[in-house]
């Protein structure tokens, strides 16, 4: 079954989830009535709160340090760096028994916004601490842009 949509309601006093798209609708019409399912229980990502972080990210880079060769740090590196810093990360052992972490995606087929949550958040305080501003004061920043 594809992706599908569903949406909480109380029926009769009784919480419930309802079929909110076709592929949903079809495939609770093959299922028997008492029969046990599993569901991936998900929040579809907000298109808003992802929006907002990569403003923040821009800002961000824009107050970065300098590297070392003058150079400023892209998005791609700033968005690795906080997933690293955050711990949405993948780690491997190398045959040579080095540790190595790889960034985790952060797209909306990989992150629920009950995951993205808790990142955004994670985020905005590393962030924080690097520039030397609140997380407020951050977040206020990206609406005056």
């Amino acid at each position: 079954m594809s992706k599908a949509m569903w949406i909480k309601k109380i029926q009769a006093g009784v919480n419930c989830l309802v079929p909110d798209c076709v592929d949903a609708e079809e495939w609770l019409r093959k299922t028997q009535l008492d029969q046990r399912v599993l569901i991936d229980p998900r929040r579809p990502r907000n298109p808003l709160h992802h929006r907002k972080f990569f403003a923040i990210v821009n800002l961000a880079r824009k107050n970065w340090p300098e590297q070392s060769d003058g150079s400023r740090i892209s998005e791609k590196q700033l968005v690795d760096l906080i997933k690293i810093k955050t711990g949405i990360v993948d780690m491997f052992e190398a045959p040579d028994g080095v540790i190595y972490q790889t960034p985790r995606s952060i797209d909306f087929a990989s992150m629920s916004q009950d995951e993205f949550e808790p990142f955004f958040k994670d985020a905005m305080a590393y962030l924080s601490s690097v520039l030397g501003v609140d997380p407020e004061t951050l977040n206020q920043e990206t609406y005056s842009q």
